[in-house]
């Protein structure tokens, strides 16, 4: 991909994520006035099961998509990375069915064992539709950023945020008031991700070309391509799930020794990962389209062994990152009172906004440079180095957030994400040290 392709692709995704960001926000208002922050964390909780569920199904695969479907696409074997697609669409929905029922119909003990919340067996009861229709919107998507054709991937994103919006002010007017709490929020969620799918594979239909020359496809060899990258990726991205739903579904109980008050802490719980995380990741846009971008750009380098164009993404997507983070750190911590009791009516909130603004620097580069270190092909050392990331995180949790409360989650995060931002600096400086001398 050409600079032009990066900046063009990244602007695409940036304007994309900003609409779906100020939709989520306007939602995130609109649900934590109407519903409460106590059933906000409700609906939180089961946030974990979800990602978990999609990172077996297809995260992984859908990255390895991307790489198969951009190398294809640059040799103009259109056909070739159709057939990957639909290798993936298979493989992909037939697990995402498996689980999508195991969710359905293990509800409760679900929620009973693992989430240690019985009111969310019937939120993962309506969960789990969504499993299916986000893996096949995943696929696509990955075939999208293939082709480099991210303006759909942006449609797709904004279709759903709006058609979710829309669903939970219907629901939110229809309803009477002991109807307005999480049930409403999953209901919205599984409807939004319904419509998503169907659209993109619409956009899907709509940009396939007809009357191409044919070419020889070996769906065997192209199997065992996908799969080469698809197995590393899923472990990696499952392991890291699983890892962060356990530091999701723990917090809750930490949080609950430091406050004594089971309510008090889903209302905190609530309020960190509901308000406070997506205030922290709004600016984040801009990084996470950048490092989408960047995945492709960075393998196509590595492979042709082009050292200019490596170190040139590597740093200028730091410096923008680092910059980025700063200028959000003191904009949170100045402002962070004012945001929190302003749009959530929610002091406490703001309160612990300004304390987790410093994490925005360290955040942003590490989301990034973790896009890199993968387009470098090194993806079991940045497993390795999230999953020491993660357990840092963990283990605050536990001896800390009972201590502390808040500000031993907030610390566990700081030292995690700082250890992973200087591991994967020095793992890409050794890197351009040992294969470019």
């Amino acid at each position: 991909m050409s600079k032009s392709g990066i900046i063009k692709g990244t602007l695409i995704l940036t304007a994309a994520g900003i609409i779906v960001k100020l939709l989520g926000f306007y939602n995130r208002i609109f649900l934590t006035r109407l519903i409460g922050v106590e059933a906000l964390g409700v609906y939180q909780l089961i946030f974990p099961i979800y990602l978990l569920a999609f990172a077996i199904a297809c995260q992984g695969t859908q990255t390895a998509l991307t790489k198969l479907v951009s190398h294809y696409h640059g040799l103009n074997m259109k056909q070739n990375a159709r057939t990957a697609l639909r290798i993936s669409l298979l493989l992909s929905v037939l697990l995402a069915l498996f689980i999508s029922l195991l969710v359905f119909f293990k509800s409760d003990f679900i929620a009973l064992s693992f989430l240690k919340h019985s009111g969310c067996g019937i939120l993962l009861k309506i969960l789990a539709p969504a499993i299916v229709f986000v893996t096949i919107k995943g696929c696509f998507n990955g075939y999208f950023l293939g082709i480099q054709k991210p303006g759909f991937n942006a449609w797709s994103l904004v279709i759903e945020q709006v058609v979710r919006l829309l669903a939970t002010i219907l629901l939110g007017n229809a309803l009477s008031f002991q109807f307005r709490n999480a049930i409403l929020a999953t209901i919205a969620l599984t409807v939004g991700e319904g419509v998503a799918c169907i659209v993109t594979v619409l956009f899907y239909l709509y940009s396939e070309e007809r009357g191409e020359k044919k070419e020889t496809v070996n769906p065997v060899k192209i199997f065992r391509l996908l799969m080469r990258d698809s197995i590393p990726l899923t472990l990696n991205r499952t392991s890291l799930t699983l890892l962060s739903s356990i530091e999701a579904v723990i917090l809750p109980a930490m949080l609950f020794k430091f406050y004594h008050d089971k309510t008090l802490s889903i209302e905190i719980f609530g309020i960190v990962t509901g308000v406070v995380m997506p205030f922290i990741m709004f600016p984040a846009t801009l990084t996470n389209s950048l490092s989408t971008v960047l995945l492709p750009e960075v393998s196509y380098a590595n492979a042709r062994g082009n050292r200019k164009a490596m170190q040139k993404a590597f740093r200028g997507s730091t410096f923008f990152c680092m910059t980025l983070g700063i200028l959000a750190a003191v904009f949170f911590a100045l402002f962070g009172n004012i945001l929190g009791s302003l749009i959530f009516d929610s002091p406490e909130s703001g309160r612990i906004l300004c304390q987790m603004a410093f994490l925005c620097p360290l955040i942003y580069t590490a989301t990034t440079l973790t896009s890199i270190l993968n387009g470098m092909d090194a993806v079991v050392m940045n497993l390795v180095y999230h999953i020491l990331s993660i357990v840092i995180r963990i283990l605050f949790i536990i001896y800390a957030v009972p201590k502390y409360g808040t500000a031993g989650y907030i610390i566990g995060m700081g030292v995690s994400y700082g250890l992973l931002t200087l591991a994967i600096l020095v793992h890409i400086k050794f890197y351009f040290k040992k294969n470019f001398v």
